[in-house]
């Protein structure tokens, strides 16, 4: 008896590891719980947090809006540069917005 109470105090400490991650509280609980609180621990620590995942959605968000607009040139009556549009992409790249392959692929999407 007092070894499934001690499981279940560690399985609710990983609940409460697990409560900002991907399966929240009650879904790391219930992995703790029924498979091992190890288990659930390795599992709950590498998934991502909700943070993590609201950033990376940001990013690209603003990505693709960027390559939309740089693909459609909505200005106005007066097209953009290839040197501004590089500059643009250039810029993207060092703030971190694109990777290096992303901005070498929309680089070359550019010159052809």
């Amino acid at each position: 008896m007092e070894f499934l109470a001690g499981w279940a105090v560690v399985s609710i400490f990983v609940g409460m590891i697990g409560s900002d991650r991907k399966y929240g509280f009650w879904g790391s609980f219930a992995l703790s719980f029924f498979l091992s609180p190890l288990i659930g621990i390795l599992i709950i620590l590498f998934t991502k947090t909700e943070a993590e995942v609201l950033h990376k959605t940001e990013l690209e968000t603003k990505q693709l809006e960027v390559l939309d607009s740089i693909s459609k040139n909505t200005a106005t009556d007066v097209k953009p540069t290839l040197t501004d549009e590089l500059n643009k992409l250039a810029e993207l790249r060092n703030t971190g917005y694109l990777t290096d392959t992303e901005f070498e692929a929309a680089k070359a999407k550019l010159l052809k």
